[in-house]
């Protein structure tokens, strides 16, 4: 709950809490962005990148939404599911959307190249490759 008088950030906060408790539960996360609040199923995300306080979140149809939130809390929302995979501290993947990954970068179906962080390779491609032999294609 909220105690008067609620400030906006906290009622924000309070409402991306909320909603995304609400999207566990169903195959679409919904979050605050802006002043809207929007659906988005969990198949049209490609990857989200934290921008400081919010998370900038790319959609399979060429279009962005942003967030307030904590790249960590965003995680916790997508985490149960197998497809979504962090990267570092500044990404989360759906792997449906990787198409090459190296030692260096991750190549994403929409062209778009992401860097691997050192010493994160090996972790990923293990993922990567459990993600798919789980006949998760």
């Amino acid at each position: 709950y909220l105690v008067k008088p609620v400030e906006y950030d906290r009622f924000e906060s309070a409402m991306n809490i909320a909603l995304a408790d609400k999207a566990k539960r169903e195959e679409a996360l919904t979050i605050l962005s802006g002043n809207d609040v929007v659906k988005i199923p969990f198949d049209n995300i490609i990857y989200v990148e934290a921008q400081r306080n919010y998370q900038k979140i790319y959609l399979t149809n060429d279009r962005t939404e942003i967030t307030k939130m904590s790249n960590s809390k965003f995680y916790e929302f997508v985490q149960a599911r197998s497809e979504f995979v962090r990267l570092g501290v500044s990404f989360i993947l759906n792997m449906k959307y990787i198409q090459r990954i190296s030692g260096k970068d991750i190549v994403l179906t929409n062209g778009k190249s992401l860097p691997v962080p050192r010493g994160s390779y090996a972790g990923l491609k293990e993922k990567y490759l459990e993600y798919y032999s789980g006949g998760n294609m």
